[in-house]
């Protein structure tokens, strides 16, 4: 992001904000990783659990607060369960984890149990929530009765959660031969895929996520857009594209204006889907090579490249981004911040992260 506006902060202030990165490189790097390509050890800042009052709330508004702090799963879906007046038995396997999250932010019932099965999706084995009627239902991803998944339309899709399991049906008449289907069955994970060649039919069960990325791909490949893939090797994929976005002048749907180039990411992959003309793509790979590097190595380099760390903010995160925006005024940086968490994304060399 072009750093184009000038604040007027003492030193004090300065340093203040400053000591809200005081956890220093290695634990802002919470998505960095090694030179295998494999995810390093995240590290967290301690909490005062004693600090998080642990449950769901109802606020004024009829939504939930959710504030818990390593809580048995069990534990956690039973609350969810009676403060919205669901009938929940707890099957005979439960997962092995813990759930850990504690949030100001206000959540609809239905977007609370997407924020749960975006945990649960992340134990080993993965868990899926299921909502039929009034009852709420716990299974491995893997195991999840026919019976009991909604089917929706690929319109629907997008009233619907991102980690719920659904089952939708994709029209493929007229894309014989283009290879859609091999390409869509390699974003199915531990759900159902089916061609129904007669009718020229698809008919998948995955996440709301996985589902939606497969319309827009079936939507693209129509439209004979080539569809190219790029694998992260370094950072994790937000991280480059909050870069990207700023570098190629793409909107919040990482798409230009004159429709040359759309990325999508993979749901909870590694992977970006890169829908570009010859031209956009290499310009996209130019930008790509030069963020997604190792950071320790480009810190040795004899010239060093730029590379992208993120920096969590605890405290004060809009004066924190404006100090920042004053003290890297001039250099060739690039300067966001994710409005949720607060979190900072710097692209820059080595002193302008010290």
């Amino acid at each position: 992001m072009a750093i184009n506006k000038m604040f007027q902060v003492s030193a004090a202030a300065v340093m203040a904000a400053m000591a809200c990165l005081a956890f220093g490189p290695a634990a802002a790097q919470l998505d960095a990783r090694n030179a295998d390509g494999q995810q390093e050890e995240v590290l967290e800042p301690a909490v005062e659990s004693a600090d998080v009052q642990e449950g769901l709330t109802r606020t004024g508004e009829g939504k939930i607060k959710i504030s818990f702090v390593d809580t048995e799963w069990n534990e956690v879906i039973m609350f969810f369960a009676d403060l919205n007046g669901y009938s929940y038995k707890p099957p005979a396997t439960l997962p092995a984890g813990t759930f850990r999250y504690f949030s100001d932010d206000e959540y609809t019932p239905a977007e609370a149990l997407d924020l749960l099965n975006n945990f649960l999706s992340q134990e080993n084995p993965p868990y899926t929530l299921i909502k039929n009627n009034n009852a709420l239902i716990l299974r491995p991803s893997g195991q999840l009765p026919d019976n009991l998944i909604e089917t929706v339309t690929p319109e629907g899709l997008y009233q619907r959660g991102m980690y719920e399991y659904l089952r939708c049906e994709f029209d493929l008449a007229g894309l014989e031969g283009t290879g859609i289907t091999d390409d869509l069955s390699n974003l199915v994970t531990t759900g159902k895929f089916s061609v129904i060649n007669a009718a020229k039919k698809l008919i998948v069960v995955e996440t709301g996520a996985t589902l939606r990325l497969m319309d827009r791909m079936i939507s693209d490949a129509r439209q004979n857009r080539e569809v190219h893939t790029y694998s992260m090797r370094f950072i994790d994929t937000e991280s480059l594209l909050i870069v990207v976005r700023d570098m190629m002048q793409l909107d919040e749907f990482n798409e230009d204006m004159e429709g040359k180039i759309k990325i999508t990411v993979e749901p909870l992959g590694d992977r970006l889907f890169v829908y570009a003309t010859d031209a956009k793509w290499e310009e996209f790979l130019k930008f790509a090579e030069t963020i997604d590097v190792d950071a320790d190595a480009a810190e040795v380099e004899e010239k060093e490249r730029p590379f992208v760390r993120k920096y969590p903010v605890y405290e004060s995160p809009e004066l924190t981004m404006q100090v920042l925006q004053t003290a890297l005024q001039g250099r060739e940086v690039n300067l966001d911040q994710d409005a949720e968490t607060g979190t900072i994304v710097l692209r820059g060399r080595t002193p302008d992260h010290e």
